[in-house]
């Protein structure tokens, strides 16, 4: 335990893991925990943090309400601001951030490239699309997915030959309960 004079920093209960903010062009998610890191995220995002109760992280600490403020002040900052420019800012204070990548960015994402976690396939409705492939690499064993998913009523008949109502199945077509 940390006695009254003690350097020690008690845990930050007014900062999460990490905050996601919503740019102009995108998100980022960052973590500004250290004091340094703070001030950086204030001059990056163009608001005000001098004021000598956000000075350390204990003042922040202290001054929970003022420090809340200041984070809805770098939301609202960052919606006007360029996702990239504002990591690549934040990037050169060390402070530990990262733009966040739609789904839709993945498969050319570098690092996603380089892992080869994408493959292309060929449904025969869907035409050709990509897929992640299997999480697991094995040192002979290629990864691939094995099938496409069955069209609707692909394999109807042959199920139902192996319930054994092939007999109703001519029956069933006719009166369009299956295709």
């Amino acid at each position: 335990a940390a006695l009254p004079g003690d350097d020690a920093v008690p845990a930050i209960p007014t900062a999460k893991k990490a905050e996601v903010m919503l740019f102009k062009n995108g998100a980022a998610s960052l973590s500004p925990l250290t004091n340094d890191a703070f001030h950086c995220v204030c001059e990056t995002l163009k608001v005000d943090g001098h004021d000598p109760r956000l000075k350390t992280t204990l003042d922040r600490m202290q001054n929970t309400k003022l420090f809340q403020e200041i984070k809805q002040k770098w939301k609202e900052n960052a919606l006007l601001m360029d996702v990239d420019e504002v990591v690549d800012k934040l990037q050169a204070c060390d402070v530990p951030c990262a733009k966040v990548h739609s789904l839709a960015d993945l498969p050319e994402h570098p690092q996603v490239k380089a892992a080869e976690l994408f493959q292309h396939a060929t449904h025969p409705v869907m035409g050709e699309f990509i897929e992640p492939r299997p999480a697991a690499l094995f040192s002979v064993t290629e990864p691939r997915i094995s099938d496409a998913a069955p069209t609707l009523g692909q394999h109807t008949d042959i199920i139902l030959e192996e319930l054994e109502m092939d007999d109703e199945i001519s029956e069933l077509k006719e009166l369009g309960i299956i295709q």
